[in-house]
């Protein structure tokens, strides 16, 4: 939660203000991940991202008056060192981090997640993907298709849950 979301948070506390004071407008972007819009097998994991998600989108709208806009980066896998993250913790943090397991289920995980990213998308594409969801001004920013039916499957669920209850009056 630190690093995901809060770290965005305090991304945007900082250079929020500074973009608003120079006068000319501008953009953030927030990256969260395809696990912002749909749940995987991290619960943790797709709460930080989630919450990314929301903070773009009502971020979106307070901060248009203003001439500012704002996208949220929902990556799927990208060629990246993510696996390898532990190279970049702060010596202060030596021990705090529990090394990730060799065997089991979710070794057998990791090991998929690494495969994955290996294989994945050219950071380069995505960088690019980025710079013209900044210039076009897109809500959201995606790196391929891959993930498209999840997501249909999940607003198709929300949509359900209107419909079991639509003709219905609420009692107020």
């Amino acid at each position: 939660m630190g690093v995901n979301l809060m770290a965005t948070i305090w991304g945007i506390e900082i250079f929020g203000p500074l973009i608003e004071q120079h006068g000319e407008g501008g953009h953030i972007v927030s990256t969260a991940s395809i696990a912002g819009l749909i749940s995987g097998q991290s619960n943790a994991y797709n709460v930080s991202k989630y919450g990314v998600v929301a903070l773009s989108e009502g971020l979106r709208r307070e901060l248009a008056p203003r001439g500012i806009g704002v996208s949220v980066l929902c990556p799927g896998y990208i060629r990246t060192q993510i696996m390898n993250s532990t190279r970049n913790l702060p010596k202060r943090f030596e021990g705090a981090v529990r090394a990730l397991p060799t065997s089991g289920p979710f070794a057998e995980h990791i090991n998929m997640i690494r495969e994955r990213v290996s294989q994945g998308i050219d950071p380069i594409y995505a960088g690019e993907l980025v710079r013209e969801g900044v210039e076009k001004d897109w809500p959201y920013i995606f790196t391929d298709l891959e993930f498209e039916p999840m997501i249909e499957a999940r607003f198709a669920e929300i949509k359900q849950g209107f419909d079991h209850i639509r003709g219905r009056n609420p009692k107020r």
